[in-house]
C-alpha cells in the first residue's frame, strides 16, 4: 500500500461476505487508514447494483465524502439465474 497517501480513504463494496469482510477488518487496521466504509444491502446508505436507483443514491450520499483512493469490489453472488 506504498501508493496510497498516509491518510487514505476506502471503500468496500461487500463487506459483509467472507473476504469482503476480511479486507474490512485488515484496512481498520491500518493506521494509514483514516476512513472505511462497508458497503452491501444492509449498509447505510445501502448499495443494491441490480438497482440504479439505488447506485445513484449511495454515490450522491457518498460524494461529500470523498475523494476515496481505494474502492474493492468483493461483491460477489452465490446463484444465478436460479
Amino acid at each position: 500500500m506504498l501508493s496510497l497517501p498516509s491518510d487514505f480513504k476506502a471503500i468496500i463494496l461487500g463487506y459483509t461476505g467472507t473476504i469482503g469482510n476480511a479486507l474490512f477488518q485488515n484496512l481498520s487496521g491500518l493506521s494509514a487508514c483514516s476512513e472505511i466504509i462497508g458497503l452491501g444491502r444492509q449498509s447505510i446508505p445501502s448499495l443494491e447494483l441490480t438497482q440504479e436507483s439505488s447506485i445513484q443514491r449511495c454515490a450522491q450520499n457518498l460524494q461529500a465524502r470523498g475523494p476515496y483512493h481505494l474502492i474493492i469490489n468483493a461483491m460477489g453472488t452465490l446463484t444465478v439465474n436460479g
